[in-house]
């Protein structure tokens, strides 16, 4: 079942440090990419060369009842996880106008990650 089919009332910040196995999805030569899931949803995780510690990439949904009008949905998605994959490729100076693309009309599924 998908996240968006198990919509919290209210934005969840609430986080926990804990220790689990990841499945690598893909080894690089700047950064690996981690994926986990849980009963809540799927999770993906990076770490960059010479780092330990993965960092999540961050996607929330949630139903947010002060935006509800005629001109918005009352669901929020919040695609962080957008933003840092273009930090990531700007970072690495591998941002072109296709890989741009790939990450705006990316989901937070493994197959887009």
């Amino acid at each position: 079942m998908d996240a968006e089919n198990r919509v919290g009332n209210e934005r969840d910040s609430t986080f926990r440090m804990d220790t689990v196995f990841v499945r690598v999805l893909q080894r690089g030569e700047k950064m690996t990419l981690y994926s986990y899931s849980d009963h809540i949803k799927d999770r993906f995780y990076y770490t960059e060369k010479n780092s330990e510690t993965p960092k999540e990439l961050g996607y929330r949904v949630y139903y947010d009842s002060n935006k509800v009008n005629m001109f918005r949905g009352r669901t929020v998605n919040e695609n962080t996880y957008m933003k840092q994959l273009y930090d990531l490729a700007f970072k690495y100076n591998v941002l072109t106008d296709r890989l741009q693309k790939m990450i705006e009309e990316s989901g937070y599924e493994k197959r887009y990650i």
